[in-house]
């Protein structure tokens, strides 16, 4: 399943890209804009629980959704087709993980909404070429969970660091299509019960396709 959204996700992409009309913008990438964007989303766990700094046990866990949402931006053309600019997001995630214990506890956990503010730099290929860039983000993301049995809700906010890198290329003068991999590493949960220690990470990989509307 993994394979089949990303191979998706890689094809529409690359034919938005492969579609750049002929009379693009000459111009370079820069000023404001705006775009919708999604696709896979993958988030991994890591919980190691330790007694006298010995890891004793481990256990791994993921889960594959869609993850969509918008983005804006400002782009300022450096010279040589150099871009540096600045970027603010919001997106969510249709990925849900349940399990039961205890015999009939239903337990759920989900990603809330996401923000990101970052920066990106890129260059651009010939005068109508694509732009190649990579990126570098503060993300601030939820997490919620439920316990069926208790009826207890919880929600919590996450800081993470995210590293990216995308193609953009123009369809028409104002319009392009991007394409994106990123990276997410969330701050841990750590707990102490009893001389035990309970840590557990977490991170995200998205692969993402997108249009915007440059002004």
């Amino acid at each position: 399943m993994k394979s089949l959204v990303i191979l998706g996700v890689t094809a529409a992409a690359s034919i938005a890209l492969g579609a750049t009309c002929a009379n693009a913008d000459d111009g370079p990438y820069t000023g404001f804009r705006v775009e919708a964007q999604g696709g896979w989303d993958h988030i991994g766990t890591t919980a190691k629980l330790s007694y006298d700094n010995a890891v004793f046990q481990e256990a791994k866990g993921s889960e594959n959704g869609v993850t969509y949402g918008a983005n804006v931006g400002y782009d300022n053309d450096m010279g040589a087709g150099f871009v540096l600019g600045t970027e603010a997001g919001i997106n969510w995630s249709s990925i849900k993980y349940c399990t039961v214990f205890g015999g009939d506890d239903r337990a759920c956990a989900k990603p809330g909404r996401e923000i990101e503010v970052g920066i990106r730099a890129g260059k651009q290929f010939g005068d109508t070429g694509p732009l190649v860039y990579g990126k570098v983000a503060y993300v601030n993301g939820q997490v919620k969970g439920h316990d069926d049995a208790s009826d207890l809700r919880l929600q919590d906010n996450r800081s993470g660091v995210r590293l990216g890198v995308g193609i953009e290329d123009k369809i028409s003068r104002h319009v392009y299509v991007k394409a994106e991999y990123r990276y997410t590493d969330f701050k841990a949960y750590k707990f102490v019960v009893d001389g035990d220690a309970l840590k557990i990470d977490f991170d995200r990989n998205q692969v993402i396709a997108g249009v915007g509307y440059l002004f």
